[in-house]
């Protein structure tokens, strides 16, 4: 009796230990992959919610719950993984802070006038300059020391050189660092610590500029605008076009770069392919206080034509003649004469010489030098350089006056 009761509890374990353990593992799943609020002890509400159970776990990660390789790919793990990727680009794209930044509605009027500050009366010639005048109003508490401002020509004009100037207000207070780059047509304002720390700050300034003749070569009015940080400003300026009339003589004169008190000089000779017997070049310097560079002639022959961009004049094929020529020069270093003898068709020139300055001259001021070419005692042609001393650009013009 005792043996059958054993036997009886033997197998009612079993089968008790069969029923249970699947009810446990759906009981495991319910709870692992679905909220485990929703699992009862009961085990006929764990069997009605198995199916739901497993269809949910295709959509939806309970909290707490531990993730399963078949839950991958549900709409969670998609808007994590697009998050991460959003977090990462940018992360990528960040900005780089610029040590300094642009400030636009700084410059509010330009305008034209002659090199003088006189107001133009006639069209600008080739080689001619022109003053671009500008004033300027600071926005208050927005400038920092470093930020710029960049002014920009337009494609028919040029600048003389790339020497900076300095940008200042109507109390001759230093609001600016101005660097000019010829290249890009540019003037860069860099302001100062003064911009940063004053209010009210206003004044006006000018720089020089010419037509710019590898782009325009043709008589018109050019009309066209100064761009600053995206905010245009008309300007209008009657043009004279290039002019390749040939003559037996041209002087021209301009400072030489980054200089205040040193002058080059060229005189060109018989681009005009004429015949001049006798043929003398005389040379004075008008203007006081300017001397001839000792040592600086040099004579070149060769033969004028006009260059590729058809807008100036180069001597090709030249060959250093000074030494079959003698220059004679004044005791005071003010003239000078040389004797060419006869010069033919072919025979064509150039004479570069440099004058000194024996004082730094002031803005505007013209220094002068007539050259003469004669034949036979008889004058043919002269020409008159005016070279204009401009502060802003230590490189004035290259004015040539036939």
């Amino acid at each position: 009796m005792k043996r059958r009761i054993s036997t009886y509890f033997s197998l009612l374990v079993i089968v008790t230990s069969i029923l249970v353990a699947p009810l446990h593992a759906i009981a495991e799943m319910s709870i692992g992959d679905t909220q485990a609020t929703q699992a009862t002890s009961e085990t006929s509400d764990v069997t009605n919610r198995t199916s739901e159970s497993q269809s949910e776990t295709s959509t939806t990660i309970s909290s707490g719950s531990v993730e399963s390789t078949d839950l991958q790919n549900t709409e969670v793990q998609s808007d994590l993984k697009s998050e991460t990727l959003q977090t990462s680009e940018k992360q990528s794209r960040a900005p780089t802070i610029a040590p300094f930044s642009a400030v636009d509605d700084v410059i509010t009027s330009f305008s034209i006038t002659d090199e003088n500050g006189d107001p133009l009366t006639e069209a600008v010639g080739q080689w001619e300059t022109f003053r671009i005048n500008g004033t300027f109003d600071l926005p208050n508490n927005q400038v920092k020391e470093g930020d710029t401002t960049t002014i920009t020509l337009p494609s028919e004009l040029r600048f003389g050189s790339n020497e900076s100037f300095e940008l200042k207000d109507s109390n001759g207070n230093i609001v600016a660092n101005a660097t000019v780059l010829s290249d890009s047509k540019q003037i860069i304002l860099t302001y100062t610590d003064y911009a940063e720390t004053h209010s009210d700050i206003h004044g006006s300034f000018y720089f020089y500029a010419g037509v710019d003749s590898t782009i325009v070569q043709e008589e018109q009015t050019i009309t066209t605008t100064i761009d600053v940080e995206g905010t245009t400003f008309p300007i209008e300026i009657d043009y004279a076009g290039i002019d390749t009339t040939t003559y037996p003589l041209t002087k021209s004169g301009w400072f030489t770069d980054g200089s205040d008190q040193t002058i080059q000089y060229y005189v060109a000779i018989n681009r005009s392919s004429g015949n001049y017997p006798d043929a003398t070049i005389t040379d004075a310097i008008n203007s006081q206080a300017v001397t001839y560079v000792p040592g600086s002639f040099i004579i070149y022959k060769g033969k004028w034509q006009l260059n590729a961009a058809g807008n100036d004049w180069e001597l090709v094929n030249r060959v250093n003649v000074t030494g079959d020529y003698e220059i004679n020069i004044s005791s005071d270093q003010r003239s000078f004469s040389i004797d060419f003898g006869d010069i033919g068709s072919e025979d064509q020139y150039a004479i570069y010489y440099k004058a000194e300055l024996a004082y730094t001259p002031v803005d505007g001021e013209n220094v002068v030098n007539t050259a003469v070419l004669t034949s036979n005692d008889v004058v043919i042609k002269d020409g008159v350089a005016y070279t204009n001393y401009q502060k802003e650009e230590a490189k004035p013009k290259d004015i040539i006056t036939r």
